[in-house]
């Protein structure tokens, strides 16, 4: 039990949270997080067109056929 404790209080890597708000709440979190001194990063937005858009400095780019980890078995 000392090491199942141990393990589960210290053991373990640092993760990072990944959350989705929607766009009418956003600038309330903005704020909250900012009062916390919690930094943040905006990484994207769900739209509801199916696929992947990722958009660079330079252009933005579209790809329906990125392997995710659920979808390696297809490969």
């Amino acid at each position: 039990q000392p090491l199942v404790k141990h393990c589960v209080l210290a053991g373990g890597d640092d993760y990072e949270l990944c959350i989705t708000v929607a766009p009418n709440k956003e600038s309330a979190l903005r704020a909250t997080l900012e009062a916390l001194q919690c930094s943040y990063t905006c990484i994207g937005v769900i739209q509801s067109e199916k696929g992947l858009y990722l958009k660079t400095q330079n252009r933005d780019l579209f790809s329906d056929k990125l392997h995710t980890y659920r979808s390696q078995s297809s490969l």
